[in-house]
C-alpha cells in the first residue's frame, strides 16, 4: 500500500500491525490508485473509503460489518472548519483507533467496525467535543473562551508560534482566511505595516515575499490568491544568511496543498474607478496534473490611468535668491499583458524539478502627460510666469525570465538548486514644451540581461538544522541617453559580477531557539562610459555577513531577539551620469560614486495570544538619500538639481505594538508605532530644522464576521507631524472599507466591493532642506476610488512549483 501512495496522488491511512500479516501479489501497473487497493484487498478482511486527499483503510475482521460515520464540523456562525481533527477513539481505553482531518468545506468520512468507539472533533482555538458514532452528524463547535470581568475574549486568533527565525501564524480556518485576497490578508499579519503592494515589516523595510518556497516578483498574484488557501505564513523580521545581503525581511506564505487530478484553475477580473483614474485587470491560470506532472499557464493584461496633482514650493539661493512655485497635474494611460507557462515534474516523494518562463509587454505605447504653470521670483520679484507642458511615450518591449529548479531528499538532507535568467528592455522619449515652444527633448534606452545561480544544501545536525550554499550573479547593463543640448549625452555600461557563500544553523534546546550565520559576498563592477573603463567608478567589494537570533517559545509567549548585517548596492537608477530634463527650472541625476550601503539592525519582537509588539534599532553606514542643490551657480543659477549623495553615518529607532482580540463577530486589530531617525548631513551643508520630533502612527483594522458567508472590514490609519533633521512630515491619514461575499460550494466564488480613501484624506506632504536649497511638496494620486473584484476557481488545486529564483536582489535593481 505504501507503494500505490507513492505511485498515485492520494495519501492511504492504515495500521501497519494490522495489515503485516498478510501478504499480496498482484499486477497494478497502469491501475488507478482506486483500482489497485480494491485488487490488493480483494479477499482480506479490510474495506476502505475514499475521501478527496486520502483512502482511509480499515480492518473489518472476517465477519464483521464496516459501517460509515459522513459528517460536517461546523463553527459557531455555521461556517465549515477545515482541518479539524476527527478521531475514532476507544470507548474504554481511549486509545486511538482511527482518524483524519476535515475537507475543505467541513466535511469528513470515517469507517468504523468496532461498535464501542466514541467520535473525538478537535480544532485549535475551539473546544474539542467527544460524541457518540452515528452514521450521519452536524458537528458544531464553540470557541474555547475565558470570562475577563464584562468581557467575553475568544481564542479564536491565530496562535503564533516562534522557531527557526520566523514567527508562524494559521492563515486558513481563522479570521485571516477571511480576509479576501492574500494580498488583503498581508497587512493584519503581524509586524506588518502598509498597504496592498508596499508592505513593510516593522522597523526592517519591504520584505520578500515567498509562495511555497518561490519569490514572488509581481505582487498581482496575490490578488488572484484567495486568503483561505493559504495555510499559514511566516513572518521573518531578521533574515538569516542564505538570503542576499540586501534581504529586509521576508513573509513566506504556504499554501494548502490541495490533491486532485485533471484540469483546474481560476478566474479573476477586476475593475476600480476613481474621479479621474480607471483601472481594469483580467486574469486567466490554468493547471493540469496527470500523475506527478503538472502543466500550468497563465495570461493576464491589464489596463490603467493615473491622475496626480502636485504643488511644490522650492526655494533656491545663489547669485540671487530664487523662489518657485509650480502646479501641475499628471496623466498616464498604459497596459500591460503577462503570460507565463511551465512545468513542475515530481520524480518521487523525494525529488522533483520543473521550469518556469514569464514574459511581460507594454500594450502598446505608454503615455505620460504633465502640465501646469510655474511662476518665478528672484530677489522677491515675479520675473515669469510659464505654462508647462511634459509628454513621455515608454515603446513596448518584451521582458523574458526563465527559473530552473531541482529539489531533491538524500536521506534526511535536501538539495535545491535554482538557475535563473531575466532579460529586459525600456525605451522612452521625453519632450519639454515651455509657453508653446519645444524647449528639450531626450531619449533613453536600457537594455539589461541578468544569470544566476543558487545551491542551498540543508539537514539535520544534532538537535537543529545546517544549511549551507553559494549564489552567483552575472549582470550586463547598458543605459543610452541623448538629449537636445540641455546637458550632454551619456552612454553607460555597467557589468556586475557577484559570488556567496553563506553557513547557518539553528538549534533547538527545550523552549529556547538559537540561529546563528554568516554569508559572504564578493562584488566586483566595471563602469564604462563611452566604452572606456572608469577605474575609480569600478570598485570591488569583499563583505561578511554575520547573523544571529536567540528565541524562546512557550505556550503563547513567542520572544526574539536578533541581528543581522546588510548591505545594499544602490539600484543601477540611481548610478547613472545623465541629467534628465523635470523642467525649465530643475534637472535630476544619479551619482556614480555611490558606495554600497551598511546597516547593522537590532530588533527584539515577540507576541503574547493576541498582543505582538517589537523594538528596533538601526545604525547605517554611507546611506544613500536623495539631495537638492544647485545645478550650476555660474552658468544657470536658477536650476535646482536633485541627485543622490551619501550620508557617512546615520541611525532610526522605534517600537511598535498590536492587539488583536475578538468580540464575538467582531475582530478588532489596533496597531500603534513610534518611529524616529538621524541624519549625519553636515558635509552636505543641509540645514536641520530645530526640533527633533517623532512620528507616531495609530491604524486599525475593524473585521466582522458576518452569517451567510458575508464578510465586512473597515479600516482606517493616522500619521501625527514629525520633524526629524532636515525633512518635516504633516499629519496624514485615511480609512477603507471592504465587504465581500462568498458563493456557491466550497466558496468557488467570490465577489468583494472595496471603497479606498473614504473622507478624501490620502494627501502626501513633504518638506525637506538641501544645499542652499529648501522644499515643499503636495501630491493626491486620486485615491478615492471604487473597486470591484470577482475571482472564481473550479477543481481547486495548486501547481506544486517550487523553484525560488536565484539573483532576485539583483533582478530588483535592474
Amino acid at each position: 500500500m505504501k507503494k500505490i501512495e507513492k505511485a498515485g496522488e492520494k495519501n492511504i491511512l492504515f495500521a501497519y500491525q494490522a495489515t503485516d500479516p498478510y501478504h499480496v501479489t498482484a499486477n497494478i501497473q497502469a491501475k488507478r490508485q482506486k483500482e489497485a487497493l480494491e485488487m490488493v484487498l480483494q479477499g482480506k478482511p479490510f474495506s476502505f473509503v475514499e475521501h478527496n486527499t486520502y483512502f482511509a483503510v480499515q480492518y473489518t475482521g472476517k465477519t464483521t460489518r464496516v459501517e460509515q460515520i459522513k459528517g460536517r464540523v461546523v463553527d459557531e456562525h455555521q461556517k465549515p472548519l477545515p482541518f479539524a481533527n476527527v478521531v475514532l477513539i476507544s470507548s474504554v481505553s481511549k486509545a486511538y483507533v482511527a482518524g483524519c482531518v476535515t475537507a475543505e468545506d467541513g466535511s469528513f468520512v470515517l469507517p468504523y467496525a468496532d461498535k464501542d468507539v466514541m467520535l473525538k472533533v478537535s480544532f485549535v482555538g475551539y473546544k474539542s467535543q467527544t460524541l457518540a458514532c452515528k452514521p450521519t452528524m452536524h458537528i458544531g463547535l464553540h470557541p474555547d473562551t475565558q470570562q475577563l470581568k464584562a468581557v467575553t475574549i475568544k481564542s479564536t486568533r491565530p496562535n503564533v508560534v516562534y522557531k527557526d527565525g520566523a514567527f508562524t501564524t494559521l492563515v486558513s480556518g481563522t479570521i485571516l482566511g477571511e480576509l479576501g485576497s492574500a494580498e488583503d490578508m498581508i497587512s493584519q499579519l503581524p509586524f506588518v505595516s502598509g498597504e496592498a503592494g508596499s508592505w513593510e515589516i516593522i522597523g526592517r523595510g519591504a520584505p520578500e515575499i515567498y509562495l511555497n518556497g518561490r519569490k514572488l516578483e509581481n505582487l498581482n498574484e496575490l490578488k488572484r490568491l484567495s486568503a483561505k488557501d493559504i495555510l499559514k505564513a511566516e513572518i521573518v523580521t531578521v533574515p538569516g544568511a542564505q538570503y542576499s545581503s540586501k534581504t529586509n525581511a521576508v513573509i513566506r506564505l504556504r499554501a494548502v496543498r490541495k490533491r486532485g487530478q485533471g484540469l483546474s484553475g481560476s478566474l479573476y477580473s477586476e475593475y476600480m474607478q476613481g474621479r479621474y483614474s480607471p483601472h481594469g485587470y483580467e486574469d486567466v491560470q490554468l493547471n493540469y496534473r496527470t500523475g506527478g506532472l503538472d502543466i500550468f499557464g497563465e495570461v493576464g493584461a491589464g489596463l490603467d490611468r493615473s491622475h496626480t496633482t502636485a504643488h511644490s514650493e522650492t526655494q533656491l539661493h545663489t547669485t540671487s535668491d530664487w523662489e518657485f512655485n509650480s502646479r501641475r497635474t499628471t496623466k498616464t494611460l498604459g497596459g500591460e499583458i503577462l503570460m507565463n507557462a511551465g512545468f513542475n515534474y515530481e520524480i518521487s516523494e523525494q525529488q522533483s524539478l520543473g521550469m518556469r518562463y514569464e514574459t511581460t509587454n507594454m500594450i502598446g505605447n505608454n503615455y505620460t502627460h504633465s502640465w501646469g504653470a510655474t511662476d518665478v521670483w528672484e530677489n522677491g520679484k515675479l520675473t515669469e510666469s510659464m505654462g508647462v507642458d511634459l509628454f513621455s511615450k515608454s515603446k513596448p518591449h518584451w521582458s523574458h525570465s526563465v527559473n530552473a529548479y531541482y529539489n531533491g531528499d538524500f536521506g534526511k538532507w535536501n538539495i535545491n538548486f535554482n538557475g535563473d535568467f531575466y532579460n529586459k528592455v525600456s525605451q522612452s522619449t521625453h519632450t519639454a514644451i515651455n509657453d508653446g515652444q519645444l524647449d528639450a527633448e531626450s531619449e533613453s534606452k536600457v537594455k539589461s540581461n541578468l544569470y544566476a545561480a543558487k545551491l542551498v544544501v540543508s539537514g539535520p545536525l544534532w538537535k537543529g538544522r545546517l544549511s549551507f550554499g553559494t549564489e552567483e550573479m552575472f549582470t550586463n547593463r547598458h543605459n543610452d541617453f541623448t538629449q537636445s543640448g540641455f546637458s550632454a549625452d551619456a552612454f553607460n555600461h555597467i557589468r556586475q559580477s557577484i559570488y556567496a557563500g553563506f553557513l547557518e544553523y539553528y538549534l533547538n534546546i527545550g523552549h529556547m531557539n538559537y540561529g546563528a550565520g554568516l554569508r559572504y559576498e564578493y562584488q566586483k563592477t566595471d563602469y564604462y562610459e563611452k566604452d572606456v573603463l572608469q577605474a575609480e567608478q569600478s570598485p570591488s567589494y569583499r563583505d561578511w555577513i554575520p547573523f544571529a537570533s536567540i528565541g524562546y517559545s512557550k505556550n503563547n509567549l513567542n520572544l526574539a531577539l536578533s541581528y543581522r548585517l546588510n548591505k545594499y548596492s544602490p539600484i543601477y537608477v540611481m548610478l547613472q551620469s545623465s541629467i534628465d530634463y523635470d523642467s525649465k527650472y530643475e534637472y535630476k541625476s544619479g551619482d556614480p560614486h555611490l558606495k554600497p550601503q551598511k546597516q547593522h539592525s537590532f530588533n527584539l519582537s515577540g507576541n503574547y495570544k493576541w498582543l505582538s509588539f517589537m523594538a528596533y534599532y538601526n545604525y547605517v553606514l554611507d546611506m544613500y538619500m536623495t539631495w537638492y542643490k544647485p545645478y550650476d551657480e555660474v552658468n544657470h543659477p536658477s536650476v535646482l538639481l536633485q541627485t543622490m549623495a551619501s550620508v557617512p553615518h546615520s541611525y532610526y529607532c522605534g517600537a511598535n505594538i498590536r492587539v488583536a482580540p475578538s468580540f464575538g463577530i467582531w475582530y478588532p486589530n489596533l496597531t500603534a508605532s513610534v518611529y524616529y531617525s538621524h541624519d549625519n548631513v553636515d558635509h552636505l551643508n543641509i540645514p536641520k530644522f530645530g526640533k527633533n520630533q517623532p512620528q507616531f502612527t495609530f491604524s486599525m483594522n475593524n473585521n466582522l464576521r458576518l452569517p451567510h458567508r458575508w464578510f465586512m472590514n473597515l479600516s482606517g490609519n493616522v500619521s501625527t507631524n514629525a520633524e526629524m533633521g532636515h525633512g518635516r512630515k504633516k499629519c496624514m491619514g485615511n480609512m477603507q472599507f471592504r465587504v465581500s461575499k462568498d458563493f456557491l460550494k466550497n466558496d468557488a466564488l467570490k465577489v468583494m466591493f472595496v471603497v479606498q480613501d473614504l473622507l478624501h484624506t490620502g494627501y502626501y506632504y513633504f518638506e525637506a532642506n538641501g544645499t542652499q536649497s529648501h522644499r515643499t511638496l503636495t501630491r493626491y494620486a486620486d485615491n478615492q476610488k471604487i473597486l470591484m473584484n470577482v475571482r472564481y476557481t473550479f477543481n481547486a488545486t495548486r501547481n506544486k512549483y517550487k523553484g525560488s529564483g536565484a539573483g532576485q536582489s539583483e533582478r530588483q535593481r535592474l
